[in-house]
């Protein structure tokens, strides 16, 4: 009699072990299925920006649409066009790059909800960058820039931007590209500031750009 009962109940936690396990599985698989799901939906929004960049033909709303998505789950701001027309997102080189180095550290907590065409993260990896050597590159692409006469106007804004943040220094409005240029001059300039700040250059994971430390 004992030993019956004691069989019944084992083979009742077996049914229900077997049970919790399958929904456990089902679960686990569903989250899987929704995490390859955000991984794509992210790559299909930077294929978007990437490819209207490219052919310079884009659905205004599509393209509007990919670049908020973008800077909504990652905190990378792309470069924004102040004019009279209003302001515009224009990524740039620097954003489409850390946007898909940000999807290399992130992949595996990416998360998309069909129901509201949401793309979340869990406990994002903020992208981490060597400051000084951010630094070397603003630099370094504006003389490239000068060298080949081929000038990128959205990506010499971008980088004046955030140096004109970090140093100070306002460049002015240049004929050689129609639009703001460092001259001779200001590079010294630069190049002078870096060697005076170069070990107190910082790099802010928030604000995801150069800051000198306090």
């Amino acid at each position: 009699m004992y030993i019956n009962q004691r069989t019944r109940w084992e083979k009742k936690i077996i049914k229900y072990s077997y049970v919790l396990l399958s929904l456990c599985t089902i679960s686990c698989s569903a989250q899987k299925i929704n995490n390859i799901g955000a991984v794509k939906y992210y790559q299909n929004q930077l294929s978007i920006v990437e490819n209207s960049l490219k052919t310079d033909k884009n659905e205004p709303n599509s393209f509007s649409n990919a670049i908020e998505i973008l800077e909504n789950v990652t905190n990378i701001k792309s470069y924004k066009d102040e004019s009279d027309f209003g302001d515009f997102r224009i990524p740039v080189s620097f954003n489409i790059s850390d946007w898909k180095e940000w999807l290399t550290i992130n992949k595996a907590n990416l998360q998309f909800d069909k129901s509201t065409k949401q793309l979340s993260v869990n406990n994002a990896i903020a992208l981490a960058k060597n400051p000084t050597k951010l630094f070397q590159k603003y630099i370094f692409d504006l003389i490239n820039m000068e060298r080949k006469e081929h000038y990128k106007v959205e990506e010499i804004n971008y980088i004046l931007n955030h140096l004109n943040e970090l140093t100070g220094y306002s460049i002015k409005f240049s004929d050689k590209c129609d639009c703001r240029f460092p001259t001779e001059q200001d590079f010294k300039l630069f190049t002078k500031w870096y060697g005076k700040n170069e070990n107190n250059l910082s790099w802010n994971l928030y604000k995801q750009r150069i800051e000198l430390k306090n």
